[in-house]
């Protein structure tokens, strides 16, 4: 469909060229760049640069990521180019999903409000691997969307390694690409499985393989690609769990070599746990702590982990019931979680000549003023953002007038994805930390501006190159 057909389906938008679209695009990401440069970081950035500077010792963090950091640290000291792949990557990929519903006028100005939502804003400013993580899970829906359009062996290809790129840079990206994945297996399993239960089976039974599938390449890729040693992540949460099921037993089930010295008093415990994370637990400032390393016996913590957990489930839900709440925002209502606006100091106190600097910018501290400091900032907590994004989805799905249905399907991938990612990350992970809702924030915020887009313009959008509702559907 040419550049006249779309003005004409919409008069209200004259056309605009695709290279003024894109330029368009480039220039307000190229601005909210220079507003965050050089980007907030943390101390998983620390560990990225050694390893980048010394080799990769451990998958801890995406090797991937490192070797990236490697090559873009022998360009350029610091993050500004880690920064840069990963803001205009994530970027590019939101406008080009918004330019498949939409002429490219109304395109660039949802862009800009989806890139001002002050959750999306704080997103965009981190220099970590969850952004990286946003970018690739955009180009996923993506590829899910233009895969369903035109039943392309390429665009399938493209999704397959848009979702492999997504897990080997954060392995719980298979949390967020579940939902989409299960409805495009749906969508083009043979409509004469019947009934729909059985074909929503098959599609399920697909989705596992393919999800274990994805884990294992990871894995395989990070011993034999990268060559690194295993770092199982997984020790923190089950530290943090036993460590909760004993305080409220007030009986110690934390294996001994696990304990500094091998005795660390439940008292001790007591005193120091957090029910929003484990750092309290592992790094503490005396002799006593848990031993989180590398090359423990994590067979013995995962049986005594099971063995709590098959024992006491009634005490483990409840830990793991408050922790959720903070997780969401529901009982950590502090300004911390509503998002970063500075990198760790102690990064740019010692390597400041290595272009790892403070962010010094006046809209960065309006953002943070309005966040932290007024009433709206509560729309930055994980519940409000998820239900703003329900909310999206069901202006679009109750069919508005002359909503397109495609726009519904496509956030309800994003809503749904969302969803999925944040509740099961709360049910596995060990820190309320604002950076995991980096997705979740990115793409609630793409559905919002898909909505207001079908609002503004009370028609079906036909851009060219545009979705077909029946063909996503399979119908």
């Amino acid at each position: 469909m040419n550049n006249e057909t779309v003005a004409a389906a919409n008069p209200r938008g004259a056309a605009m060229p695709a290279k003024a679209y894109w330029g368009a695009v480039l220039l307000v990401l190229a601005l909210v760049y220079s507003a965050w440069y050089p980007g907030v970081f943390t101390l998983d950035e620390l560990d990225i640069l050694r390893q980048a500077a010394g080799g990769i010792a451990h998958d801890g963090h995406s090797p991937l990521l490192i070797s990236l950091w490697s090559l873009a640290t022998s360009i350029h000291s610091g993050s500004a180019l880690p920064y840069s792949v990963a803001l205009f990557g994530t970027g590019l990929f939101a406008a080009a999903v918004l330019r498949m519903f939409f002429h490219a006028a109304l395109a660039w100005i949802l862009l800009v409000g989806f890139l001002l939502l002050p959750a999306v804003f704080t997103a965009f400013g981190l220099v970590t691997k969850d952004l990286f993580f946003a970018g690739a899970m955009v180009a996923v829906v993506y590829c899910f969307l233009r895969f369903l359009q035109r039943r392309s062996g390429w665009w399938c290809a493209f999704a397959l390694v848009a979702m492999q790129l997504a897990v080997m840079i954060r392995i719980d990206a298979v949390f967020a690409i579940a939902p989409g994945l299960l409805f495009c297996l749906f969508a083009v399993l043979p409509a004469r499985l019947r009934p729909a239960l059985l074909r929503l089976t098959a599609a399920l039974i697909c989705c596992a393989v393919l999800v274990v599938v994805l884990m294992a390449n990871t894995r395989l890729a990070n011993r034999f690609v990268f060559h690194a040693k295993p770092y199982h992540a997984e020790q923190v949460s089950m530290l943090f769990d036993l460590s909760a099921i004993s305080i409220q037993l007030n009986r110690q089930l934390l294996p001994t070599d696990r304990q500094s010295n091998g005795n660390v008093p439940v008292e001790v415990l007591r005193s120091r746990i957090s029910p929003a994370s484990a750092d309290s637990l592992i790094w503490s400032p005396d002799q006593y702590h848990l031993v989180y390393q590398t090359d423990a016996d994590h067979d013995a913590l995962a049986r005594a982990w099971a063995r709590a957990i098959g024992a006491h489930p009634a005490e483990y839900l409840r830990h793991r019931g408050e922790y959720l709440a903070r997780y969401v925002g529901i009982r950590n209502d502090s300004p911390w979680l509503r998002g970063h606006f500075q990198g760790d100091e102690s990064m740019v106190d010692k390597y400041p000549t290595d272009g790892w600097n403070r962010v010094d910018s006046p809209v960065v501290r309006l953002f943070e003023r309005l966040i932290q400091t007024t009433p709206a900032g509560i729309i930055t907590l994980p519940w409000a953002w998820l239900l703003l994004g329900l909310l999206a989805w069901q202006v679009l799905a109750w069919g508005w007038p002359n909503t397109p249905d495609d726009a519904a399907l496509c956030a309800g991938m994003l809503v749904g994805s969302a969803l999925t990612h944040t509740f099961l990350m709360g049910l596995v992970s060990a820190a309320a930390l604002a950076r995991y809702h980096t997705w979740p924030r990115i793409a609630i915020g793409l559905a919002v501006a898909l909505a207001i887009g079908s609002l503004l313009t009370r028609a079906k959008p036909a851009p060219a190159g545009g979705v077909n509702a029946s063909k996503l559907s399979g119908q």
